[in-house]
């Protein structure tokens, strides 16, 4: 890849790599910039300005509004409107830590428990999965 230009930034890389594949299933050529070696120290990724989308220039306006429209349909705060939404573990560190513990010694399989409510970031508000908000087909993405 030759001639690459920034499409974005993340600070966390699930979703760099979320991106980049999404970019990928639709035959663009994409890669991650070098933030992506520290991508397991979230505060060396941070200090290095986030993890780097690169793509083409020439497929630079084709990778923006395939993102766009992937962020429209993100869950939002049902109080703000903030994409900003982190999960909250449900039962407790200590139960989920146990739990982790017990699943690993007895099945060698790690536990997950998925979690059920998120928390924003802007606003702190508590929502369960069936509160949040998705952007409509057509509008623009909450802010």
């Amino acid at each position: 890849m030759s001639d690459l230009v920034e499409v974005t930034r993340f600070l966390d890389a699930t979703e760099a790599q979320i991106a980049l594949g999404y970019l990928r299933s639709h035959d663009l050529d994409a890669s991650l910039g070098e933030g992506h070696f520290a991508a397991q120290d979230s505060p060396l990724t941070m200090a290095l300005g986030g993890i780097r989308l690169l793509v083409p220039a020439a497929v630079l306006p084709k990778a923006r509004s395939l993102l766009a429209a992937a962020e429209r349909q993100r869950p939002a705060c049902p109080a703000c409107g903030s994409l900003r939404l982190v999960a909250v573990p449900s039962g407790g560190p200590t139960r989920g830590g146990l739990l982790a513990f017990l699943s690993t010694l007895i099945a060698w399989a790690p536990y997950s428990a998925a979690s059920d409510r998120r928390r924003c970031l802007d606003c702190n508000q508590l929502a369960g999965l069936d509160e949040l908000r998705f952007a409509q087909e057509g509008q623009e993405s909450p802010t």
